[in-house]
């Protein structure tokens, strides 16, 4: 649910949200993101258009709280996405988050909140670029995070985290701002893309969390932790090795022994990443 501050002069007129400049821009960034109106319901915090755009009164914020505050009873949806000040000022009261200083408000933008089930990402308002065009690339990564939302992260089948989660061994929280949220931002999710070692007493925002660990150390995963302890130098000396020879031969040696000195360093690779990832 994208809640915007009010309706401009056209959305007003005709009673649908942003079909005027602020909506081409909200269109283009949506497309950006691989996201469709369809998959979003739009609505303002303020029900009608304030005289010459103004700021809304705290007392106008009052009377048409409860008409969006029934918005969401009835959509309930999964994410709440205010756009610019004064939308994420009122949702982050409703959900009791605290709220930062004025000078530093724009620090939550793009940052995912959990709070009373309901995720909870603010966005900058799309008229932001009709004012300050240089903030485009911007605003594309960050309103690339709503299609992020749509899918859970790629890994979380076979993440440590859900396992350490049905166990109950894991707060919620992890699994829905990260595996069921924003996994670009996870530290496990970029370790892994990038084919990085890391332990699976790693939390996603990288941090390292030591009961996990004994959990791992004493519980029935006793194995996966000793394996990782002892061969995980070892596995970077071998892509070491992998690398050195290749280079070594590069000038030396005819295309053929080139050829067989890597088909030899990875199948030394393949054989100890299978032997590893299996205990």
């Amino acid at each position: 649910m994208l809640i915007a501050q009010a309706p401009g002069e056209k959305e007003d007129k005709e009673g649908r949200m942003f079909i005027g400049p602020s909506g081409k821009v909200l269109d283009k960034l949506l497309t950006k993101a691989g996201v469709s109106r369809e998959e979003i319901y739009m609505t303002n915090l303020i029900k009608c258009m304030l005289p010459k755009y103004r700021k809304p009164r705290q007392d106008e914020i009052k009377a048409c709280s409860y008409y969006l505050n029934e918005e969401i009873k009835l959509i309930n949806p999964e994410v709440l996405v205010p756009l610019g000040y004064y939308a994420t000022h009122y949702i982050f009261e409703k959900y009791g988050i605290s709220l930062p200083s004025k000078e530093e408000f724009s620090s939550v933008f793009d940052k995912l909140f959990l709070a009373k089930d309901k995720k909870i990402l603010p966005l900058p308002h799309p008229a932001t670029l009709l004012y300050n065009p240089e903030l485009k690339p911007d605003l594309i990564k960050s309103y690339r995070k709503l299609g992020v939302l749509l899918t859970d992260c790629k890994w979380y089948p076979v993440c440590p985290m859900r396992s350490f989660y049905e166990e109950g061994k894991l707060d919620r929280k992890w699994i829905e701002l990260y595996c069921k949220g924003d996994w670009e931002s996870c530290v496990r999710y970029q370790m892994e893309e990038e084919g990085k070692v890391h332990p699976d007493w790693m939390l996603p925002d990288g941090s390292l969390d030591d009961k996990l660990r004994k959990e791992i150390k004493h519980g029935d995963n006793h194995l996966q932790l000793f394996f990782y302890e002892r061969y995980q130098e070892s596995y970077h000396s071998l892509l070491q090795m992998f690398y050195t020879l290749l280079f070594s031969q590069y000038h030396s040696s005819p295309i053929r022994s080139i050829k067989t000195s890597i088909l030899s360093s990875a199948s030394l690779i393949d054989i100890f990443s299978v032997t590893y990832f299996h205990h």
